[in-house]
């Protein structure tokens, strides 16, 4: 998404899931466009009206981390494992983001999720 066009993504992703509540990708990527622009507490309701707090909460972790809230990303990811200490998405993340540095900006986010949990 190009830089300064989240505010039009979570318009129009907002619309369409007005129109179509079921549409679980939708919500996924009003969850991702809503943690970009750093309302990550909109963002969890939003991963969490899909139906599981645990992927939920994986979700915004990897949102954070996409956007370079590093010691963020950690936080959530710890989160997830307390709940799920088998949940491998947080267990690979949090081993990976251990020898990154807790402050980048987001083009320095090495290996990104590769898509979020549906």
């Amino acid at each position: 998404m190009a830089a300064g066009r989240h505010a039009e993504a979570i318009t129009a992703l907002r619309k369409a899931l007005s129109l179509d509540s079921s549409k679980l990708r939708t919500r996924n990527n009003l969850g991702f466009a809503l943690a970009a622009t750093e309302q990550d507490e909109a963002a969890l309701r939003v991963f969490r009206a899909g139906g599981d707090a645990v992927a939920a909460r994986s979700n915004l972790a990897m949102a954070q981390e996409i956007r370079g809230a590093i010691a963020t990303a950690k936080a959530s990811y710890a989160a997830v494992l307390a709940a799920d200490p088998d949940h491998l998405t947080a267990v690979e993340a949090l081993r990976r983001l251990s020898r990154t540095p807790d402050k980048q900006t987001p083009t320095e986010v090495s290996s990104p999720p590769e898509e979020a949990p549906q």
